[in-house]
């Protein structure tokens, strides 16, 4: 029996290393091209969802036409050392979700006590509100919420003093 030749045989394993390399090359070309569909997919999803988020987004902050409609007015303010007393009017024609309240202090605060207050005024409505506070007050505003929850701070009301009751 004849022996194989040394370099055939060295010849039939390179064949084997060779056929063994392109498989693992295209086990690594498949798994690239997978990882990039997946990241490639991923970001078309987040997109879309942040292009969807800052449309309703844009609805609620551009549309100011409701805005124009709206009306407030504080008829009386008067504070106790605990209780802050106010009175609001709703003076045009579209009702409102209620207020958010911004309270200065006497000490010309940097940031100033804001509270959401869920008070509903329809068309000519009047409102008596009592919320809790923190200190002496020298000023507030009044913002309306519309129905879309939309803050108009166009149709801010202002009282400049606050006396006590």
């Amino acid at each position: 029996m004849q022996k194989a030749h040394p370099k055939r045989r060295v010849a039939s394993q390179s064949r084997g290393l060779r056929k063994r390399a392109i498989s693992e090359f295209i086990s690594y070309a498949i798994l690239i091209g997978l990882a990039i569909m997946l990241g490639t997919l991923v970001f078309k999803w987040a997109t879309g969802m942040a292009n969807d988020r800052a449309a309703d987004l844009q609805n609620k902050v551009y549309d100011r036409d409701i805005c124009k409609q709206i009306g407030l007015s504080i008829q009386s303010v008067c504070q106790n050392p605990q209780t802050l007393n106010i009175n609001l009017t709703n003076t045009n024609q579209v009702g409102m979700t209620g207020v958010l309240v911004r309270m200065y202090s006497i000490y010309d605060d940097i940031q100033p006590e804001m509270r959401e207050v869920n008070a509903s005024l329809g068309p000519g409505q009047s409102r008596a509100l009592t919320m809790t506070k923190q200190g002496t007050k020298r000023r507030l505003e009044v913002i309306p919420l519309t129905v879309k929850n939309i803050a108009c701070r166009e149709r801010m009301a202002v009282a400049e003093a606050v006396p006590l009751c």
